[in-house]
């Protein structure tokens, strides 16, 4: 599986996974998980930052559709790597765990989950980064 980011003639900048090479002798390419990628600036301490939004491309489409893309209507095109990988990455089984619900009960109960392991690995980072040792060897809270 590869992972790929597309810029559209539409000027859309769209994360998606396919198993075909990019080949422009062909008309079409395949791709799954199609997620539209939206730069935003924030003003974070007086300093402006760049961030990104992830939102599903299209929200009439199950996450597991293929979707072909035109060849003509690509602009440009990357492999995901690193940070900008494990990020898209992230988002799909996020995007994943939301979509396997059906009803309002399930998705409450898969909410509050996600929130109690966040609020968990929150924790844990906290105390890791609190803790401190002083001259005797004790742990300072």
């Amino acid at each position: 599986m590869q992972y790929k980011l597309f810029k559209l003639t539409s000027g859309d900048t769209v994360l998606a996974s396919c198993t075909d090479d990019l080949s422009f002798d062909t008309n079409e390419i395949q791709v799954l998980d199609p997620v539209l990628l939206t730069p935003t600036r924030k003003l974070i301490d007086g300093v402006i930052v760049e961030t990104f939004y992830m939102q599903p491309w299209n929200s009439l489409l199950e996450p597991a559709d293929n979707v072909s893309i035109f060849t003509r209507n690509i602009v440009a095109q990357a492999d995901l790597t690193g940070q900008g990988k494990s990020k898209y990455l992230s988002y799909i089984q996020f995007e994943d765990e939301f979509t396997d619900y059906s009803d309002l009960e399930d998705i409450t109960e898969a909410t509050e989950e996600l929130a109690r392991r966040f609020l968990e690995n929150q924790e844990e980072n906290i105390e890791e980064e609190t803790e401190e040792e002083n001259s005797d060897g004790q742990i300072i809270h």
